[in-house]
């Protein structure tokens, strides 16, 4: 008699959908870690390595989940300067842990959902190419400080071109 529908109107009924499940498990997981840091943060050093490790555990969950996110994060530490602000932090190198973790993010994201469409792009051949000849040209330059320093620079931009 009565038919068991999903409701289409706005509300919690998206968590029961692929999509919804894919959002709040990762969502979940970083809250408890955030909660979890705050609770132990009232303990001075435990506190603070409590805190630190529940902001990476939080930063992990995020990336795994979408790793444009990781470049955000890169990009506010990188001109925020943590080490800078305080010292002790320096030989933490926070800006190249969390560069380095986007970059694993991106790369576990990629292996594990679709393919990487860029590889096979026509420009990213044409560029692949343009920097070979570049390292050629390498051989028989007249400056070629110069034009090893150049030829990475094009590197550094194919790579961030992928």
């Amino acid at each position: 008699m009565y038919e068991k529908t999903i409701d289409s109107s706005p509300g919690l009924g998206w968590l029961c959908s692929r999509e919804g499940a894919r959002i709040a498990v990762p969502l979940c997981l970083a809250i408890l870690a955030l909660v979890i840091g705050v609770s132990l943060a009232g303990t001075p050093i435990v506190g603070y390595a409590a805190l630190g490790a529940s902001a990476l555990a939080l930063l992990v969950v995020i990336l795994l989940h979408d790793p444009f996110w990781g470049l955000a994060a890169y990009m506010v530490t990188f001109y925020v300067r943590p080490g800078e602000l305080v010292p002790a932090l320096a030989p933490l190198h926070i800006e190249r842990v969390v560069g380095l973790l986007a970059l694993a993010a991106l790369i576990w994201h990629r292996r594990t959902g679709e393919r990487w469409e860029a590889l096979n792009h026509r420009v990213t051949l044409m560029m692949a190419g343009f920097l070979g000849i570049m390292a050629l040209s390498v051989v028989t330059a007249y400056w070629k400080t110069l034009a090893i320093l150049e030829t990475i620079e094009f590197a550094k931009i194919l790579v961030a071109y992928l």
